[in-house]
């Protein structure tokens, strides 16, 4: 079944004029889905037009001339046509120069002169058939002119019963399809797959046509009732039940065979648009780390180097106090954000530092700040650029960014952020904020490269997706942690989600590399609810394991539910949803489609 896409697409090709001249299983690829493409279409002919390489001189003269060292057929010098199988050693390499093919699977009247139509390529085609059910390669000699005297005689090895019998109307396809002489084969490449066809159908084949009392035994296979009802009797009604319960066994196993090929169809559907799904969450990820980088090269940048001095603000905070208390001119009340924010960089200081040493600090920081507003708009859209200050701050303070929060601390207590705010906030066992103290910084600065982990906005806003990188000097010291969050519920709505499987009650989650599951679409609501949000292990041990090994697949995790998985590239994270299979079956065949 497999090799009858490969007949569909030369029969094709043939009614196009279009001869492929190199036929061989290299040149045929079968997907992860049952896909089949048939390759190298390189040296194909195009019929009814000169090719200046369709004739060549006399295969004895190639012959002759092959002595010791001489390589096959025209082959560049160095290249050899060799190829190690589990059929031994071959000349299995396309051949170029004098005769183009592969001599493995050349037709005599390919050998002799290259100027080839459609019944060369069905010649190749049989052959492969040959190897497809015998295991053992069709032609085998250990040199290619050797190789090439078989082609030229049409020979081939003959079939035998090494792994299992194998049906006399396969032998006589296969024999018709390579028959010596052009005129012997079917008279084109759509009649050999109507004829294997046949042979799967268990209907009498035009290669070897039923005859005498083959031809009854098929017609009684079809006819048991009426075959039956000749007997007559008793004899005839205890038949006629025996091959009703025949029959419906076999119905049975029709049955339950074609449901286990529409499944495995449906499943594989399923696959690929998870698969599909996680492509698209990792490629925005990728973006947003591509973000972060450049902050980070910036930030390098800039404190290790002298600033002018700037007027930007400083602040200092703790629970239910401000220093400085008023806010800068530009700061607006934010819908999105609901406090006072501002679409410039909020500067502070850890609580209870003099601001006066730390002054050329923030003049640093203050440099950074165009990079990190590029970044914030680069998340919103390219237009962005285009639009006024005054629209873009309007739009990102009412509706939000994809980055909802872009920021920068450093290992002296000193950070900016972006959209600035300056809400109070008391770090957890201290007394005032100090960056150096968050849970997020510390696990920020122990890793060298991106890390992504879930946790409540400090602002009690909204639990985020964070992505955190360190800031090193060239003598690879951590300077600070800067990091980007995105609003859980907002990826959950445009990444985590398949509406189509959301719609059936499929739960999506995004687990860490250790199995703990960051996000849940089930939470999508609770998402909100910052200070209660705390990431746990799957629940499932086993199929934590399992995705911990393998980078995709699926796996039954109760009798009536389905757990399938993919891993987001290298973010050390992996994509799960997990529903009643039955629900998410039906889901991929309404959007796959009536089957072909």
């Amino acid at each position: 079944e497999t090799f009858l896409p490969v007949l569909n697409a030369i029969a094709y090709a043939h009614r196009r004029g279009v001869v492929h001249r190199d036929l061989k299983p290299d040149n045929i690829m079968v997907g992860s889905f049952g896909q089949v493409l048939v390759m190298d279409w390189g040296i194909a002919r195009l019929l009814g037009h000169w090719d200046p390489e369709a004739t060549a001189p006399p295969v004895e003269s190639l012959a002759a001339d092959a002595g010791p060292g001489a390589r096959p057929m025209g082959e560049p010098a160095g290249r050899t046509t060799q190829s190690r199988s589990r059929f031994g050693t071959q000349p299995k390499l396309t051949v170029a120069g004098t005769v183009l093919g592969t001599p493995a699977y050349m037709s005599p009247e390919q050998s002799l002169s290259g100027d080839v139509g459609p019944a060369s390529d069905q010649f190749a085609l049989g052959l492969i058939l040959q190897e497809l059910v015998t295991l053992e390669p069709a032609r085998d000699a250990p040199t290619g002119p050797a190789m090439l005297g078989q082609a030229l005689k049409g020979e081939r090895a003959p079939i035998g019963d090494t792994h299992e019998p194998i049906a006399r109307e396969l032998r006589a396809i296969i024999a018709r399809a390579t028959a010596p002489q052009a005129s012997d084969r079917y008279p084109s490449v759509a009649a050999l797959a109507d004829d294997l066809k046949r042979f799967l159908r268990d209907e009498s084949v035009e290669a070897d046509p039923d005859r005498g009392l083959r031809k009854v035994t098929r017609w009684i296979g079809k006819h048991r009732g009426l075959a039956v009802a000749l007997g007559g009797g008793l004899v005839v009604l205890a038949f006629a039940l025996i091959v009703v319960f025949v029959w419906q066994s076999q119905l049975a196993v029709a049955r339950e065979r074609e449901a286990a090929r529409q499944r495995e169809r449906a499943l594989s559907a399923l696959e690929g648009r998870v698969d599909a799904q996680a492509q698209r969450m990792s490629e925005r990820l990728y973006r947003y780390e591509a973000l972060l980088e450049g902050v980070v090269g910036a930030a390098a940048l800039a404190l290790q180097q002298p600033a002018p001095p700037s007027a930007v603000p400083v602040y200092q905070y703790r629970e239910g106090e401000r220093r400085p208390h008023a806010l800068p001119s530009h700061v607006q009340p934010s819908k999105f954000y609901r406090m006072e924010t501002s679409l410039f960089a909020g500067y502070s200081i850890a609580w209870g530092l003099d601001p006066a040493p730390l002054r050329p600090r923030i003049d640093q920081l203050a440099r950074i700040e165009p990079r990190m507003r590029e970044a914030l708009l680069r998340s919103v859209g390219d237009h962005a650029f285009a639009m006024p200050f005054s629209e873009v701050q309007a739009m990102v303070l009412e509706r939000g960014a994809p980055l909802m929060w872009l920021y920068f601390y450093t290992e002296d207590g000193v950070g900016l952020d972006l959209p600035g705010s300056y809400e109070p906030y008391d770090t957890v066992g201290g007394v005032g904020f100090d960056n150096r103290r968050e849970a997020w910084y510390r696990r920020g600065r122990a890793t060298r490269g991106p890390v992504w982990t879930v946790a409540p906005d400090q602002s009690e806003l909204d639990v985020t997706l964070s992505c955190l990188m360190t800031v090193r000097d060239g003598a690879d010291t951590v300077l600070g942690v800067a990091g980007v969050d995105v609003g859980l519920k907002r990826f959950i709505e445009e990444l985590l989600e398949i509406p189509e499987l959301a719609a059936v009650g499929v739960e999506a989650l995004l687990l860490d590399e250790g199995g703990v599951v960051l996000i849940r679409s089930s939470n999508k609501d609770h998402a909100q609810s910052g200070p209660d949000w705390v990431p746990v292990a799957l629940e499932h041990e086993a199929l934590r394991v399992q995705i911990g090994e393998q980078p995709s697949g699926y796996r039954r995790v109760e009798p009536d539910r389905l757990a399938i998985w993919s891993r987001l590239g290298s973010a050390g994270l992996s994509y799960l949803v997990i529903g009643s299979e039955a629900a998410m079956l039906d889901a991929a065949r309404a959007t796959e489609g009536p089957a072909p």
